[in-house]
């Protein structure tokens, strides 16, 4: 199961394919909101660590990808998680 952080910056980190190139991840989550760009670490090799980081340009995408819970990237299950700044920045945008 894959797993994918949502923060305050609008980046959402995740857990990939090895094989799943920065083209696949932000056609998954095109449907979320602009993507501003994707980033799949590597490591010292230049391989992928199976990670990778979403950037949105509009807040509204990172409710959006929130919805994308338990979808299949590569045939892999996504968990989407929201971090604690988050859930400060709805709290704040709900009681201010």
């Amino acid at each position: 199961m894959g797993i994918i952080v949502a923060s305050l910056k609008l980046y959402f980190e995740l857990q990939v394919d090895y094989a799943c190139s920065p083209e696949e991840v932000q056609q998954h989550f095109q449907s979320c909101g602009t993507v501003n760009r994707v980033t799949i670490l590597t490591d010292k090799f230049g391989q992928p660590k199976g990670f990778a980081y979403v950037e949105f340009v509009e807040n509204d995408a990172v409710q959006n990808a929130l919805l994308l819970n338990e979808s299949e990237l590569h045939g892999r299950q996504l968990k989407v998680l929201g971090t604690i700044s988050l859930v400060v920045n709805i709290l704040w945008n709900l009681l201010c």
